[in-house]
């Protein structure tokens, strides 16, 4: 299926998500971020804040844990425009929103490539993606343009890319 007709597809299937099952998916992977990295290592910490229009999991809950629990980590949040510059500080751990992914962890983002344009920039990064499960496909095309993330974790699986060790 074309990157479209994915989009298409999966934004329809997110819009009969109700409010309840967004908090309680949210509240399941906020939880799961808790354990994603070894946080004493990690220095900053790239995330998104979620837009409740495109029923993305809420991760008030770990921002709020992980600067908490973690003063001296650096916290930058993703701008809510899509248009808005792409950050050039270098982070430890992404986190970001996606519409869908696949097992081997291709990310589907809305289309605008601002997620792209900044993980390409991010080599170094542990880029961790945040759904429900119900937004993971067989397959989602991927171009050379586009990044994969190194985890999706959603409400019942942690999937982890399979790096090539050629």
């Amino acid at each position: 299926m074309d990157k479209a007709s994915l989009r298409q597809l999966l934004t329809q299937r997110l819009a009969s998500v109700d409010d309840a099952k967004i908090v309680s998916v949210s509240q399941t992977i906020n939880e799961r971020l808790k354990s994603a990295a070894d946080w004493l290592e990690v220095r900053s910490v790239f995330i998104y804040a979620a837009q409740s229009k495109w029923r993305e999991v809420d991760v008030t809950e770990f921002i709020t844990w992980l600067t908490t629990a973690h003063p001296e980590l650096k916290v930058g949040v993703a701008p809510i425009s899509l248009v808005a510059p792409i950050p050039s500080d270098g982070y430890d751990v992404i986190i970001t929103p996606l519409l869908g992914f696949d097992e081997s962890c291709h990310r589907l983002g809305r289309g605008a490539g601002w997620y792209d344009r900044f993980l390409a920039r991010q080599d170094q990064a542990t880029k961790i993606g945040v759904g429900l499960e119900m937004q993971r496909v067989d397959t989602v095309l991927s171009e050379s343009h586009d990044i994969s993330l190194d985890i999706v974790l959603t409400e019942q699986s942690a999937y982890k890319r399979h790096k090539s060790t050629s």
